[in-house]
Formats: structure tokens, C-alpha cells, sequence
């Protein structure tokens, strides 16, 4: 619970949880961002910042797992 709680305070410019007074309403999208960040946080390694400058991104919205600089693509 305090981890919800924590990721709602801090990624809430990404994830935008509706508040009625102290309880938070889910939605099945909101759940998917929850989950998106926490991939990015524990099965990407990322840090709390670079989870912020990500979701930033238009990129993010895709939620999709992140490519690896060796997996991009190479251009010709």
C-alpha cells in the first residue's frame, strides 16, 4: 500500500489518479501505468529520476519495454 502510495505522489504528472478527499480511484489504464513503472523501476534498473525524465517522454506513452542502445535498430 505505501508503495502505491508513494509511486501516486511521486509519477503523478504520468499517471493522474483520480482523488475522492483520501481515497485514490483506479482505473484498468491507471493499474497498467502502475505496472509500466514498475517494470521500468525494478526489471529496467532505472532510479526514480531517470523513471521521471522517461515518462517525459512521448515514448513513454507507448509503455512498451525499452530498447537497449545494442538493440536499436541500425540505420543505414
Amino acid at each position: 500500500d505505501s508503495t502505491i502510495r508513494f509511486w501516486c505522489d511521486e509519477f503523478d504528472d504520468f499517471l493522474h489518479i483520480e482523488k475522492s478527499g483520501r481515497n485514490r480511484t483506479f482505473k484498468d489504464s491507471d493499474i497498467k501505468k502502475i505496472e509500466y513503472i514498475k517494470y521500468l523501476l525494478k526489471s529496467e534498473g532505472l532510479s526514480i529520476r531517470q523513471v521521471k525524465e522517461y515518462l517525459s517522454t512521448p515514448e513513454a506513452e507507448l509503455m512498451q519495454p525499452i530498447m537497449k542502445e545494442k538493440e536499436q535498430p541500425v540505420l543505414p
